[in-house]
């Protein structure tokens, strides 16, 4: 397996923003994952990068 970066996903609507500018980011979920890749089979995997 081998790094394959950092991935940031956005949960959720992006309807919120939309109709209440900045304050509807702060409803919006956002999660950062480390990503491992395999060259040989392609599997992919997700882990949770530490907290700073």
């Amino acid at each position: 397996m081998q790094f394959g970066g950092t991935l940031q996903l956005h949960e959720g609507t992006r309807l919120w923003p939309v109709l209440m500018g900045n304050i509807g980011e702060l409803l919006v979920d956002r999660r950062r994952f480390e990503t491992f890749l395999c060259s040989g089979c392609g599997k992919v995997e997700f882990f949770m990068p530490p907290d700073p």
